[in-house]
């Protein structure tokens, strides 16, 4: 099924109908979270995986079938285009709804990137970090969220909504679009932070990122995880109205991508809504 922006479903999708629940997941063609995906097939071999990706995954969906042999949609879109991404939400949907998938259980928001000039700018116009890091994610939440379970994890409203911070970690290629010196630091220095302990392993981090997912690692809504314990973020997101007025500037920056029924709801749990696991 070809849509707009490149945004399709792959042919690699299998039956689902013994699946406990639907996980969907961004960023798992690498790094932290192609590692922490891996542990989520192994966790929860009986969940339907729906990777939203950019490029071919062919490889990783060979890998993760192999681990239990359970069933892998990849659903293709690039985070830099919003049009691109709520294509690919309605393909999600659709499959939830015409195929028989069961609701999503779990939402990881991996995918990233860093750049350290505000002068990149995505398709429709807006700084490039804040449109994949922030203003995606809220789209992807926004238009799933009608298909999730009561117990999802990664939701406004009444859902649990966990931030996870993975620390510093060698190996993610986030800053794979930054300048030369930050790609040096990523690639040259931090390997050797990670190696005197100052640092996460690539393997801790994605690990952590698939029990903090699963709900393994205990936060209540709005929590936020350092590494593998609940800490607390930064005092500004724990400004009730500096969040809200964050919530309604990013609503209006998405406006033309969400749901044609406006989202309501005003969540006691606005802080940390928007932290974004790496």
């Amino acid at each position: 099924m070809q849509q707009e922006q490149g945004t399709q479903e792959s042919p690699q999708h299998e039956s689902a109908t013994t699946a406990e629940k639907t996980i969907v997941m961004t960023g798992a063609s690498r790094g932290i979270g192609r590692i922490a995906v891996t542990h989520l097939r192994t966790l929860q071999p009986g969940a339907h995986l729906i990777l939203v990706a950019r490029g071919d995954i062919s490889d990783l969906v060979d890998e993760l079938q192999s681990i239990a042999g359970g069933s892998v949609t990849v659903v293709h879109a690039d985070l830099s285009s919003l049009q691109s991404l709520a294509d690919a939400t309605d393909a999600i949907a659709d499959l939830i709804r015409a195929k028989g998938l069961p609701p999503i259980g779990t939402l990881v928001c991996n995918a990233g990137l860093q750049h350290t000039s505000a002068l990149m700018k995505t398709i429709d116009g807006f700084e490039s970090t804040i449109a994949v890091n922030v203003l995606a994610n809220h789209v992807l939440i926004r238009r799933l969220r009608d298909h999730m379970t009561p117990d999802a994890r990664r939701m406004p409203s009444t859902w649990t909504v966990v931030g996870y911070n993975p620390g510093f970690v060698a190996g993610t290629d986030l800053a794979r679009d930054a300048d030369v010196f930050s790609r040096f630091a990523m690639r040259r220095v931090l390997p050797v932070v990670a190696r005197m302990g100052l640092g996460t392993s690539l393997s801790e981090a994605g690990q952590s990122l698939a029990e903090a997912a699963l709900g393994a690692i205990d936060a209540p809504s709005g929590g936020y995880i350092d590494r593998t314990k609940v800490a607390r973020s930064s005092p500004e997101s724990y400004d009730r109205i500096r969040e809200r007025q964050v919530w309604d500037a990013v609503e209006t920056l998405t406006t033309e991508y969400l749901p044609s029924t406006a989202d309501t709801d005003r969540s006691p749990h606005a802080h940390n809504r928007h932290h974004r696991s790496q």
